[in-house]
């Protein structure tokens, strides 16, 4: 149907960080542009090759921590870490009663950070997954290979 990519899902993210940019994502924000997007795993252990860091800031004793655990349990997946070896996720344990973070750092230098209070970990990461789909379009146009980066 006349797409130049052979990307199963492509979609357009009106907040699609520019280089080098910090990108704090609302809630509002994302249910903007939610749109039931299946990623297979397939998909995943591709697009999570665009991932550098995932910084998962939380306090354990604090039950607002659930997403961001459940969010590092999920990046820190055998899958995942066999897919892109170079992936660095690191915890970050709090020992004040701080909100619960969670900065995904990109293989172009940009990141996203979330108030995981506010998301569930599906949320997160399927903003993640469409930035990273772009990004994946953006190499393809360009003629970059994710895995020389």
């Amino acid at each position: 149907e006349g797409m130049l990519h052979n990307h199963p899902l492509h979609t357009q993210s009106p907040s699609a960080p520019t280089k080098h940019s910090t990108r704090q994502t609302s809630p509002s924000a994302l249910q903007s542009s939610t749109m039931p997007l299946k990623i297979t795993k397939e998909m995943s252990s591709h697009l999570i090759k665009f991932v550098r860091t995932v910084d998962v800031s939380f306090n354990p004793f604090d039950m607002r921590t659930r997403s961001a655990r459940e969010l590092l349990r999920q990046v820190n997946s055998e899958r995942l870490l066999r897919s892109n070896p170079k992936l660095k996720v690191n915890p970050i344990i709090q020992s004040k009663p701080e909100a619960p973070k969670v900065k995904f750092t990109f293989v172009d230098g940009t990141d996203v950070s979330f108030d995981s209070r506010e998301f569930l970990a599906n949320e997160m990461l399927m903003d993640v997954w469409r930035t990273t789909m772009k990004m994946d379009d953006d190499f393809e146009m360009e003629g970059k290979n994710v895995d020389d980066m």
